[in-house]
């Protein structure tokens, strides 16, 4: 587990996790694994946890590809630059900009 999280830590320095397309990419790629992979999935919480079909797709199948659907269609706007007010230290030179990018790794249970 820990040669999989440096791996990933490697992966993050490269910075191709920055870019929006890729991002999108991942994101469908997540998004059909579930799809792909929904029959397992609801055997899976069923033997687990005793979730029946419609009480594991509602609640975790269908959210997870509704939450992936709203990321896609709202990625470029959430990720844009926001441009805000610079100190008057700075003025007339500086302009400030709330960059909005990803920060690391993070492990999600």
């Amino acid at each position: 587990m820990e040669e999989l999280l440096l791996k990933q830590k490697e992966f993050f320095q490269t910075n191709q996790t920055k870019n929006i397309n890729f991002r999108k990419k991942q994101l469908n790629i997540l998004k059909n694994a579930i799809i792909e992979n929904e029959k397992k999935i609801l055997e899976a919480l069923n033997q687990d946890l005793g979730k029946c079909e419609m009480e594991s797709y509602s609640s975790e199948i269908g959210v997870s590809i509704h939450e992936i659907n709203l990321h896609l269609k709202n990625l470029n706007k959430w990720s844009k630059s926001q441009k805000v007010g610079t100190d008057r230290f700075m003025f007339p030179l500086g302009k400030s900009y709330i960059m909005k990018e990803p920060l690391g790794n993070v492990l999600i249970i």
